[in-house]
């Protein structure tokens, strides 16, 4: 009888993890089916002025490492790219600050200043940089990381579609809040091979994804080490997944930052493409039986409030506006 239960159990529970996943896809899917009639001001001018071909709208800043990386993938870009695709460059500025025009700009494609910010709010920007895809109809195809070959290859299927296809959202699906989260194995920067099931804490775990060469990441690796420390007695562990990267590269920073969380290498980016992370840093708040509670970019009061309401320590508090992010 009890092995009749636990069965009924395994099979409810992948039940509920179809159904998750197929909600997850159709959402995301309609989305993007009604984004262009949701657009105003400058962002529709420019989507109408662009109507028929494919725009890549890329949103960073000069000072931002990632901004400048992601733009010479563009200007490599610019120049095999197929007829009908136009880029643009979109520098947004930090909150209550103002940028100007890069007076030395020598690239093949546009700059914009977003100082209002009306673009950034419009399509919910968080991180620097993010590459947003428009098709000819203006509707959203891709956001996330500026790959040239994962670009190319958007960038051409896009192209090819015959009149009335439904439209592919080629953005990567991160796992909703309710759903159970994918398991991996890996290896830490110790050479310790390790896996989700091994490395949960007794009350949550928190995934942190982070690349070094981002600015933010950096700056919230301190905070983090200060969640580690305040919510380690409680029985939570935080573990850091670094997306890709040379291990030499990225040791000494994380030996300088963080000492006493593990972090996990996904030198082929397979746990971060399991988990849909295009962009850092990130994170997923895990129950002690992989359920995720929570997900969404980090910053050290969303973790720490995530962490908080779970642990029944104190309410949810709401989350702040995008034209507060960075």
């Amino acid at each position: 009888m009890k092995s009749i239960i636990k069965i009924t159990i395994l099979i409810i529970g992948l039940i509920t993890s179809i159904f998750l996943t197929t909600i997850n896809i159709y959402s995301q899917n309609a989305k993007i089916q009604n984004s262009s009639q949701e657009y105003s001001g400058e962002l529709k001018k420019i989507l109408s002025s662009h109507k028929g071909e494919v725009l890549l709208l890329l949103l960073g800043r000069n000072d931002c490492p990632g901004t400048r990386k992601a733009t010479a993938v563009l200007d490599e870009y610019v120049n095999i790219k197929p007829a009908g695709v136009t880029i643009i460059r979109l520098d947004v500025p930090l909150s209550n600050e103002t940028l100007k025009m890069d007076t030395e700009w020598n690239h093949k494609f546009s700059q914009i200043i977003d100082n209002d910010r009306t673009i950034a709010t419009q399509l919910d920007f968080f991180y620097y940089p993010t590459l947003y895809i428009f098709d000819g109809d203006g509707v959203l195809r891709f956001e996330g990381g500026c790959d040239k070959t994962n670009l190319d290859n958007i960038v051409k299927e896009i192209l090819s579609e015959k009149q009335g296809q439904t439209k592919k959202n080629f953005s990567n699906l991160i796992p909703l809040e309710g759903a159970t989260a994918p398991d991996f194995s890996g290896t830490t920067l110790s050479g310790e091979n390790v896996t989700l099931n091994s490395l949960l804490g007794e009350k949550a775990t928190l995934l942190f994804f982070a690349q070094t060469f981002c600015p933010f990441t950096i700056e919230e690796l301190l905070n983090l080490a200060e969640i580690t420390k305040n919510f380690k007695e409680k029985g939570v562990k935080v573990i850091i997944i670094n997306r890709g990267e040379e291990v030499d590269t990225i040791r000494p920073i994380y030996e300088k930052y963080s000492p006493e969380i593990m972090v996990i290498w996904d030198k082929t980016e397979e746990i971060s493409k399991a988990y849909g992370i295009d962009v850092t840093p990130y994170y997923f708040l895990l129950a002690p039986d992989k359920k995720i509670m929570k997900r969404r970019s980090f910053t050290a009061q969303a973790g720490t409030n995530s962490l908080n309401t779970f642990l029944g320590i104190m309410e949810e508090k709401p989350r702040y506006k995008s034209s507060e992010a960075g």
